[in-house]
């Protein structure tokens, strides 16, 4: 993902690793002949003709490092262009893969898997909810769908190992010969890890005023805190999820695809512990909450916002009655947290 000011940019798309270069035979062998040619779709026209974004106003002033500019240009790359190679991830929990594009910009895709915690739409339900509040630090995300036997060939045809493949036939879910996935920009810059519980968190927590020096970082990690709280992912501390787009650039949002868990509508314990450890907020976040919170009527709060901008991706929304019914809820408790801080910090909006 991308040190720069702008993260996910024409000239880049990245969420993992980089991926390793294919051989030349195969890589040109596959360059001739598409694997997925492009599918032209109403659904993702409409979807990238007007992305997501701040109903009410500009939200949290999009602070963070992804050119929001640049979304529907991504999201119809994702959602409809040629793929030329599919090649595996290695490592992980999930089965997980990455592809390009015939103009050279790469995705990557977790597929639809049994087995495992994580869902792809908590991926796309996650990026609306990051736009709509105005972070802007996810990356775009929509699904797409793959003939399930075609994706296998090209796994193989791009270095999959019998044990990815094992893996593949084993957990994937498969319907009517297709399988469901989210495709996720690719961004430019390489991910450096951040400790889970660096120092300076302390200071979240702290009646007196920062150091200007950690003002940026504190605004960071208290904004991430109020993501996972507000999308309901308890697996950011797991390790490896807590990332920068290289040494020293600006914090991103990756891998939210525990959030949004079946049937939740109790708190998650590590969100809410998460949250119970921060006081500080950035008046900007706050705002943007206030705006879609429980004084608003229902059709402009910030579940109804999700559940009609979620509707609009191609694949069936991952979000019942009840996740919305919660999400509403954790805006309120967030809101309801925030007064409490005033209280005792004095100014908790001072980020």
């Amino acid at each position: 993902m991308a040190a720069s000011t702008s993260a996910v940019s024409t000239s880049s798309s990245a969420v993992s690793t980089p991926a390793r270069s294919a051989p030349t035979a195969v890589a040109s062998a596959i360059a001739k002949q598409p694997i997925f040619q492009a599918s032209p779709s109403t659904v993702v026209s409409d979807l990238a003709n007007n992305p997501p974004h701040p109903v009410s106003g500009k939200g949290a002033g999009f602070g963070g490092p992804i050119d929001v500019a640049l979304d529907g240009e991504h999201l119809l790359r994702l959602g409809t262009a040629e793929i030329v190679e599919v090649t595996p991830n290695r490592g992980g929990s999930s089965v997980t893969f990455r592809v390009r594009f015939a103009d050279g910009k790469k995705a990557a895709v977790k597929p639809e898997q049994t087995g495992h915690p994580s869902d792809p739409r908590a991926e796309i339900a996650s990026y609306h909810a990051d736009r709509l509040v105005g972070f802007g630090r996810t990356a775009p995300v929509i699904g797409r769908s793959f003939d399930a036997a075609a994706l296998r060939s090209a796994l193989v045809a791009g270095g999959a190992d019998a044990a990815f493949i094992d893996r593949f036939d084993r957990l994937l879910v498969v319907r009517d010969g297709q399988v469901q996935a989210a495709m996720i920009a690719w961004h430019t810059a390489p991910l450096v890890e951040e400790e889970p519980d660096a120092p300076y968190l302390a200071l979240l927590l702290s009646p007196n005023p920062p150091p200007p020096e950690d003002l940026q970082k504190l605004g960071e990690r208290s904004d991430l805190i109020v993501f996972d709280f507000l999308v309901d992912n308890p697996d950011r501390y797991s390790g490896g999820n807590i990332l920068r787009l290289g040494k020293g650039g600006p914090l991103i949002f990756l891998d939210q695809g525990a959030a949004f868990g079946k049937n939740r509508l109790e708190l998650k314990i590590t969100t809410a512990d998460r949250l119970k450890k921060n006081c500080r907020f950035k008046a900007e976040t706050v705002s943007a909450l206030r705006k879609v919170g429980p004084n608003k009527p229902a059709s402009d709060r910030l579940g109804a916002q999700l559940e009609r901008s979620v509707a609009r991706d191609p694949l069936p929304t991952v979000l019942t009655p009840p996740h919305i019914a919660a999400v509403d809820e954790r805006v309120a408790l967030l809101l309801k947290h925030v007064q409490s801080c005033a209280a005792q910090t004095k100014q908790p909006e001072s980020l």
